[in-house]
């Protein structure tokens, strides 16, 4: 039969012979609960494929990843909600999926043969209202879209499979309403590595610091506080391992990765930058 956008006027039929029911019966029938776990999700990717400009096709069900921007950004959407169609007793917790994937790729029927994020790009797309009453998933004005370079992701949870809202919020998110999903997606999608001479843009630093007085490896996610820069980078680090780190001032060691040096049991831990970029 072959995939084609339909009106939602076809009938169904007997051999030819059409019958009184008609496919948008079946989509009423089936899709109607729109706070549904699984529908839900569905109407996320509609609402974020609708404000990218690509909604005008048919919604892929197999491919790796859930949309592609006009400018060919891969994008993954994640929903989540405080009201289920179940009965509760309070709001629900949020927590988004981010687990690492086999892809599959329908142009060759195979599972790629590592597990890894596949798309550029995460949409973290939450149904705010806490009110039943109120509850209105049509209502774009009850949604907040996080949008997050995957890459963020990688360095800060390589392996972990879920992420609560507290700590999503921790990594700076854009978050953004129906609208403006667009432009933060490519902005995501534009987080390029950049060098010491950008003095002048908030920094997400991210670092494998190998500790000599433990022999260990660690990986740490540096969040500076709003306005400071790159050459004159300062931060404590949430860890009793960790007491300060400093980055090389007046772009020293410009031509290689910055080395900063730790403070740990009074013995110094040296560690690069692996990953720096605009957000």
């Amino acid at each position: 039969m072959g995939k084609q956008r339909r009106s939602g006027n076809e009938h169904f039929h007997a051999d030819g012979t059409a019958l009184s029911n008609t496919l948008l019966e079946f989509w009423q029938w089936v899709d109607s609960d729109l706070v549904s776990n699984a529908i839900r999700g569905r109407l996320a990717e509609y609402l974020i494929a609708k404000d990218l400009g690509i909604a005008d096709g048919i919604r892929s069900e197999w491919i790796a990843y859930d949309l592609t921007s006009k400018n060919g950004t891969k994008v993954e959407v994640k929903s989540a909600a405080y009201v289920q169609t179940w009965e509760q007793r309070r709001p629900s917790l949020i927590s988004f999926d981010i687990r690492p994937t086999l892809g599959w790729d329908p142009d060759t029927a195979k599972f790629g043969v590592a597990r890894r994020r596949q798309a550029d790009v995460y949409v973290f797309a939450l149904l705010s209202e806490k009110d039943e009453s109120k509850l209105d998933p049509m209502n774009v004005s009850h949604w907040r879209f996080f949008v997050l370079p995957t890459r963020v992701l990688d360095s800060s949870y390589p392996d972990q499979k879920s992420i609560g809202l507290q700590k999503l919020l921790t990594l700076q998110p854009d978050e953004v309403k129906f609208g403006a999903i667009a432009a933060a997606v490519e902005k995501a999608r534009g987080a390029i590595s950049i060098g010491l001479s950008a003095s002048q843009e908030r920094i997400h630093l991210c670092a494998d610091v190998f500790c000599a007085h433990r022999q260990t490896l660690h990986r740490l996610h540096l969040l500076p506080a709003r306005g400071s820069t790159i050459d004159s980078y300062r931060t404590s680090i949430n860890s009793k391992r960790w007491m300060q780190s400093v980055l090389p001032r007046d772009g020293q060691n410009s031509q290689k990765k910055p080395v900063l040096t730790l403070w740990a049991c009074k013995t110094p831990a040296r560690f690069c930058i692996n990953h720096y970029f605009r957000v």
